[in-house]
């Protein structure tokens, strides 16, 4: 009887050992099967090749050579030969595209902090769906909606604003919409367009004046007049987010910061005072970004 503790200790040892093994073979099987990221790989996996099923229930496969919102046009095997085909936009009934393994592989490099790795992917699949936009299905669009804040957190504010724009007609679903106008005025910000980023800001927080994204509007619109020397009207935007934005919205803690900084550089120690206290009290009194960045 002594002796059975010990084999309990070696039983569970060994199922340890076991468990161990089979992670890391599991995690070894999982890098086996991602995709590469070689330059030549990405290429060839996102060649410009697709599936062309038409609404008259028709199937075609080739290159595709040139597409706009008019027409698309493809390099497709027929008679035993090739022939360019043109297919009006309303004959389209949907388009297949080659590399969809490398879409979500882009946005977690990205969200993992590989941005130099993200972004020269994000670069690659939009060289190749971003010209075939009018042809995608709204779900499919939608990862556009999703890449769009990935260019910008990358450093590419000018692709960001760019795909934002040519999305907005696009796309009918309203919080998607109000994803696309929020990166639209984040990308201009970033490019210091600040005509263009005020617009958009001052359109989004009438749209959605309680919206969680109305605290980024005034808080770009905060940051627009900073930049203006204007340290009263960016204080009065700063303090709107703080009274009317929900709660969890993005940079409402932003707001509070540099409204309290705002208020201390104007000398009204009273609001700075307030300001900080309730920062202390929704627990926005962690270190935020120096850098400026949203």
């Amino acid at each position: 009887m002594p002796a059975l503790p010990a084999v309990r200790f070696l039983i569970a040892a060994a199922s340890a050992v076991l468990a161990f093994v089979s992670a890391g073979t599991a995690a070894q099987g999982d890098r086996a099967r991602a995709p590469s990221l070689e330059p030549e790989a990405v290429a060839e996996a996102l060649a410009a090749r697709g599936e062309v099923r038409t609404r008259q229930g028709r199937t075609f496969r080739g290159e595709i050579l040139r597409a706009d919102s008019e027409a698309l046009v493809l390099r497709a095997e027929a008679d035993g030969g090739e022939a360019e085909i043109t297919f009006p936009r309303g004959d389209v009934r949907s388009l297949r595209l080659g590399g969809g393994d490398y879409l979500p592989l882009a946005l977690d490099l990205v969200d993992g902090g590989d941005y130099e790795e993200g972004l020269r992917l994000l670069r690659a699949i939009h060289r190749q769906r971003g010209p075939l936009l009018d042809y995608l299905s709204e779900g499919d669009r939608h990862y556009f909606v999703e890449a769009a804040p990935r260019f910008r957190k990358a450093g590419d504010p000018l692709t960001a604003a760019a795909l934002a724009r040519q999305l907005d007609p696009l796309v009918t679903d309203p919080g998607a919409r109000r994803t696309l106008a929020r990166e639209r005025m984040l990308g201009y910000l970033d490019l210091r367009f600040f005509d263009e980023a005020r617009a958009e800001a001052r359109a989004l927080a009438d749209d959605q004046p309680l919206f969680p994204d109305s605290a980024t509007a005034q808080y770009t619109l905060a940051r627009i007049e900073l930049e203006a020397d204007n340290p009263e009207a960016a204080l009065a935007h700063a303090l709107r987010a703080v009274v009317y934005a929900a709660d969890g919205a993005e940079q409402l803690r932003d707001c509070y910061k540099l409204a309290t900084r705002l208020a201390r550089e104007l000398e009204d120690s009273a609001t700075a005072e307030r300001l900080a206290a309730e920062m202390q009290h929704r627990r926005f009194d962690a270190p935020v970004d120096e850098s400026g960045d949203l």
